[in-house]
C-alpha cells in the first residue's frame, strides 16, 4: 500500500442534540460523516473512532469551537474549566491513555465568549490503533461547522515493517 496521502479530515457533532449543548461530561464526540469537504484515505473509521491503517508517525490535530450557554457569565457556569482530550486505544496493550490534552478557564469578563481549544502534535501509531475525542464541559455550545479532527501520516517505516 503506497504511504502517501493517508490522511483523515472529519467535522464533529453532538448526538441526539438540535442545539449543540453538552450534557454531561466525558463527551465522545462523533465523527458527522456527511459534513461537507470530510476526507478518509488509508485510515478506517469504526464509530466514533479512526483506526490506522498504516504504522508510522502521524501529525494528529483536533479544533473545538465552543460558547457558553445563552451567553451566561463565568460565575454563572457549573463548571469553570473544560477539558478536549484525543484519546488513544492501543490495540496491541488493551489500554487507552491521554494522547492530546488542552484545558479552557472561562472568563468573568467575556459576556459573549466564544473559544477555540485546539490541540496537535506528531506521534507513532501501530495498525489498528483507534483515536477519539472526548470533552468535558456542562453547559457548552459547540459550534460543528469549526470543530474538528484530523490526521496525516508523515512518516511510515520500511516496507518490510510498516503492517506489524
Amino acid at each position: 500500500m503506497p504511504t502517501r496521502n493517508i490522511s483523515a479530515h472529519l467535522k464533529y457533532y453532538i448526538e441526539d442534540n438540535k442545539d449543540g449543548m453538552a450534557r454531561g461530561s466525558n463527551i465522545r464526540l462523533l465523527f458527522n460523516s456527511a459534513a461537507p469537504n470530510n476526507y478518509v484515505n488509508g485510515i478506517q473509521l469504526a464509530g466514533n473512532s479512526v483506526v490506522i491503517q498504516t504504522k508510522g508517525s502521524y501529525f494528529v490535530y483536533s479544533n473545538i469551537l465552543f460558547l457558553t450557554n445563552n451567553y451566561k457569565r463565568c460565575e454563572l457556569l457549573a463548571e469553570k474549566v473544560w477539558k478536549h482530550v484525543v484519546k488513544l486505544i492501543r490495540a496491541s496493550l488493551g489500554t487507552v491513555e491521554d494522547l492530546l490534552l488542552a484545558y479552557h478557564t472561562c472568563c468573568n469578563e467575556c459576556e459573549r465568549e466564544r473559544t477555540t481549544s485546539y490541540t496537535a502534535g506528531i506521534f507513532n501509531l501501530n495498525v489498528n490503533d483507534s483515536l477519539y475525542v472526548e470533552v468535558t464541559s456542562e453547559g457548552i455550545r459547540f459550534e460543528p461547522t469549526f470543530s474538528y479532527f484530523g490526521l496525516t501520516l508523515m512518516e511510515a517505516p520500511p516496507l518490510n515493517d510498516v503492517h506489524m
